[in-house]
């Protein structure tokens, strides 16, 4: 899930949505979950998905968290390397 043009104070969600590399359907179903945790439906979502490169093939798992309680919407969204566990 290689993000074109991603990095700091880019939309993540948008960048998600509007991916247009090769793995752009795991892209838009991450994108998807976030919003399954963003508007309540869910209280987490995680995706594997490859990230393979001209050196080799790699799989991570990315991993969606929204924090309980009162107050703003806060989410955390991670991105692990599970290569060796493939």
């Amino acid at each position: 899930m290689a993000i074109q043009n991603a990095g700091e104070g880019i939309n993540y969600l948008v960048a998600c949505e509007d991916a247009s590399v090769i793995e752009a359907e795991y892209a838009k179903a991450f994108a998807k979950g976030i919003r399954t945790v963003m508007n309540g439906q869910r209280e987490s979502f995680s995706l594997g998905y490859p990230n393979h490169s001209p050196v080799g093939q790699r799989w991570f798992m990315g991993r969606v968290n929204r924090f309980p309680g009162e107050g703003p919407l806060r989410i955390v969204i991670v991105h692990e390397n599970i290569t060796e566990l493939k």
